[in-house]
């Protein structure tokens, strides 16, 4: 017992040292890939499905997105969550029926911060395949509606240390989009360089806010980073803010 605690210590340790002086791999420039633009449904709502994690799950920030496109759009919007905490690309695939019974005009998806969890099992190759599965199935159940990938906030302390190639996995988002003809959107290095301005300032409070737990960002944090970036893309989607 004595020694297993000495290697929890030993881990909280590095975790902390990873905190504050390894924050994120070499900052990489924005990769955001564009779709054609949308013609806007004239026979209803509009419907949007977020897949994803907790990052997803956990905060309404969707419903916000939803609401802020339908006073651009001034046309109606839903939004729907198929997320859950701890979800990977495996479990996506096993949720395709699901989101075709939604019937939604678009799907946007996150899987890679669970896919590069060490303790998900999932390599980089299976989370490619899954992911290849995953759009492919989604387009042979909705063959006219666009896909868009999303990457999503970098990892601090012991959540980090569980994904040393996270940075990899968002990258595997990028050759995708561009592989398999479907969109992204690429927080990930907006987030990076919100978080090292904090960390070049040694404004510590500044991440601990931003990254309540090491990987779950604060309500805050979503407002300023996710929802208007989400919201631009999709709106431009659609051919931008109507007069």
């Amino acid at each position: 017992m004595k020694f297993l605690w000495r290697v929890v210590l030993v881990i909280a340790l590095i975790a902390g040292v990873c905190s504050l002086y390894v924050l994120s791999p070499p900052q990489k420039a924005v990769a955001d890939r564009l779709l054609p633009a949308v013609v806007l449904r004239k026979d209803g709502p509009v419907t949007i499905v977020f897949m994803g994690t907790s990052l997803t799950a956990g905060d309404p920030w969707p419903d916000r997105v939803a609401a802020l496109l339908e006073t651009c759009l001034k046309h109606p919007l839903r939004a729907f969550r198929i997320a859950q905490g701890g979800a990977t690309s495996a479990w996506g695939l096993d949720q395709v029926d699901v989101v075709i019974a939604k019937a939604p005009d678009l799907i946007v998806l996150e899987f890679a911060i669970n896919d590069a969890d060490l303790r998900r099992g999932l390599s980089l190759a299976e989370s490619r395949d899954n992911h290849r599965s995953l759009i492919l199935q989604l387009h042979q159940g909705l063959p006219e509606v666009p896909i868009i990938l999303m990457t999503m906030n970098p990892a601090t302390g012991l959540r980090r240390l569980l994904r040393p190639r996270l940075a990899a996995y968002y990258g595997l988002y990028s050759d995708l989009a561009e592989q398999q003809a479907v969109g992204l959107i690429d927080l990930y290095p907006r987030w990076q360089a919100r978080l090292t301005i904090a960390q070049d300032l040694i404004a510590k409070d500044l991440i601990a806010k931003d990254l309540i737990d090491g990987v779950h960002p604060s309500a805050q944090s979503i407002d300023l980073v996710i929802v208007p970036v989400v919201t631009d893309y999709l709106a431009r989607l659609w051919g931008g803010c109507r007069p």
